[in-house]
């Protein structure tokens, strides 16, 4: 049994490699959501046109069902620092009835690693 079938995803959540979410992102099929602190935001960037909301903000699952209806043909891609948060993160959404949902495959570290562009606070 796989992690996301241990976070009870079934198979309805896939992983995408940062590359491949970058290439999405720019062709307008992917949204990207990253899920960890403003402080790390402040540390380390965020990639480069993500939506930042701390999976802590109350307002999570609100701003990330209005980003999801704004963008109804595009594939929620979440984010974090390794991808343990955005499982989490993911399975949240997956609960509150956002579909076509994805984790970014490692995370913040996986895409500075490919050297993908990075905005920042």
């Amino acid at each position: 049994m796989g992690l996301l079938e241990l976070l009870g995803f079934g198979s309805a959540v896939s992983t995408l490699s940062p590359a491949d979410a970058h290439m999405g992102q720019n062709a307008g099929d992917i949204i990207i959501i990253d899920v960890r602190e403003p402080s790390e935001w402040a540390q380390t960037g965020f990639p480069k046109g993500s939506h930042t909301i701390s999976m802590n903000d109350p307002k999570f699952v609100a701003i990330a069902k209005e980003l999801a209806a704004q963008h109804p043909h595009a594939t929620v891609v979440v984010s974090c620092k390794t991808g343990a948060r955005a499982s989490a993160a993911a399975k949240i959404l997956a609960k509150n009835e956002i579909e076509n949902l994805a984790i970014l495959r490692g995370g913040m570290l996986q895409w500075t690693a490919e050297n993908l562009p990075v905005d920042t606070v």
